[in-house]
């Protein structure tokens, strides 16, 4: 059995080399190495702690993920409908306007139209 696995370099002794090996499992990145070292100084029991950690640590990582792709798509979103409001606001404002002045001038003609009946 290696005491010493990776030359040294892989051990669960202190906390940092610890945490880089577990982030390399969970970012997937060559992690079988480690795993293998791991392995062969330990014992076979250490592929059940790197396939839970692979398992839980990547579907926590890429829900983690999604949940801010979904955030970011939420507030870009209100963003852009508080951008645009503005000027939905004033094109309805202006079309509201315009009707009232087409209801003003329709009703001065039929007021015309009533006068000229009248003298008629």
């Amino acid at each position: 059995v290696n005491e010493k696995p990776l030359g040294g370099l892989l051990n669960f002794e202190h906390f940092g080399v610890a945490m880089l090996t577990i982030l390399q499992t969970i970012l997937l990145q060559d992690w079988e190495r480690p795993m293998i070292a791991v392995m062969q100084a330990t014992g076979g029991g250490a592929a059940i702690h790197f396939v839970l950690i692979v398992v839980i640590g990547s579907l926590f990582l890429f829900e983690y993920t999604v949940a801010i792709l979904c955030m970011t798509f939420v507030e870009v979103s209100k963003q852009e409908n508080e951008e645009t409001m503005p000027e939905r606001g004033a094109d309805q404002l202006l079309m509201q306007i315009q009707l009232n002045s087409l209801d003003q001038q329709s009703a001065a003609v039929q007021d015309v139209a009533d006068a000229s009946r009248q003298d008629a």
